[in-house]
């Protein structure tokens, strides 16, 4: 009868048989493979389930695979995605660790966006996992979910430090584990991370951006001067011109109170950038460490000067070697300062205060009695 080619009455004659035998084997392959052929899934699927009622229950495998076919056609052919779930799910309630339901429930849960049912197949898949690779992607799964779905950044770190106890050198999770100790303000375990990371890095320059990273949490969430000024000698060891690093250092070693070492590193920066303006600003640095805390005022002034020859109008500059010259009874030195420093202010209650005090200047210190009236006359 496989040979007819009357389908409809192959189909008749099998279900006849099966009506007076239903364990009747060759009846039943040939009416799979017939509707198979056909695609008739609706009618196929209570074949396959003939085929399970007619098994001995300890014949378990042969059960759970044909079991495993009527949830593919309901899932992929028929797009009964809860018919299918009800059959992978009496799979797994036959053997826990079945793969490819669990699997399917996977596939299910994730189309239908029911978080905590895939939340929870994966967490059974985990138990299940044949090589820690598996292992790992499957905890890497369960963090994101825990962090994107849920909200629940704790429980993700904790999926996440599961990785890094398999294999110290996966890159991703110790990603996702710095974004979260950030998010959640454990600076000491972040900064912990950030070094793995380091150590997982073997281009040297690709690590510049972890150590600046580490730099910035020394600095402004743990008040730890002496790490941050470690981390950014790293740095320096690895790229001796890295402006980033020259600056944080400078300003650290400010902060250390460590006068002639913040003096060096700037004038390693100053060297080193191009820029115009951040040239007048490291000179302008320079100069303020010079005249306040290193009390070297003859160096403090050949860097304010360093910056005016960069910029005639920097008005910080001006103010502070004006102070100097008045400081150390400079008159003419401060006069021409102060004139400078008029010409380049544009606030004009601000102008007319310094064109007052040349006034003075002139009149009181350098006897120029035209001049003066000559600036009074302008401040008005």
């Amino acid at each position: 009868l496989e040979y007819l080619q009357d389908l409809p009455e192959a189909r008749r004659v099998y279900k006849e048989a099966l009506a007076i035998d239903p364990t009747l084997e060759s009846a039943l392959v040939a009416l799979e493979r017939m509707f198979r052929a056909t695609e008739n899934w609706e009618e196929l699927i209570p074949i396959l389930r003939r085929k399970i009622e007619v098994l001995d229950e300890t014949q378990t495998e042969t059960i759970i695979n044909t079991r495993q076919r009527i949830a593919e056609i309901y899932e992929n052919n028929l797009n009964e995605l809860s018919s299918a779930t009800e059959e992978y799910k009496a799979n797994i309630a036959m053997d826990p660790g079945h793969l490819s339901s669990l699997k399917g429930l996977e596939r299910l849960y994730q189309k239908q966006q029911q978080w905590q049912n895939l939340l929870d197949i994966l967490e059974i898949q985990l138990d299940y996992a044949p090589s820690e690779r598996e292992r790992i992607d499957l905890l890497s799964r369960l963090a994101r979910m825990l962090e994107e779905e849920f909200r629940k950044p704790d429980k993700a770190i904790e999926r996440l430090e599961e990785v890094i106890s398999i294999d110290a050198m996966d890159v991703a999770a110790l990603q996702s584990l710095e974004k979260l100790y950030r998010l959640t303000g454990k600076w000491d375990r972040l900064i912990d991370t950030y070094e793995k990371h380091v150590d997982a890095t073997p281009d040297r320059r690709e690590r510049i951006p972890l150590l600046d990273a580490m730099g910035t949490v020394f600095t402004t969430e743990l008040k730890n001067i002496d790490r941050a000024m470690d981390v950014y000698q790293q740095i320096l060891d690895i790229e001796p011109e890295n402006e980033s690093a020259l600056d944080n250092l400078a300003k650290q070693q400010v902060s250390a109170g460590d006068w002639s070492a913040a003096h060096d590193t700037l004038n390693r920066l100053v060297n080193t950038v191009s820029d115009r303006q951040r040239r007048v600003d490291l000179y302008f640095r320079l100069g303020v460490l010079n005249e306040e805390q290193l009390k070297d005022r003859g160096t403090a002034v050949e860097h304010f000067r360093s910056a005016l020859d960069i910029d005639a109008g920097h008005l910080d500059s001006l103010a502070a070697l004006k102070a100097i010259h008045i400081d150390e009874g400079e008159w003419i030195a401060a006069a021409d300062v102060l004139e400078t420093q008029q010409e380049h202010t544009e606030n004009l209650r601000q102008k007319s205060k310094l064109q007052y005090e040349l006034g003075q200047i002139c009149r009181d210190k350098l006897d120029e009695e035209d001049k003066a009236i000559a600036w009074f006359e302008r401040a008005l």
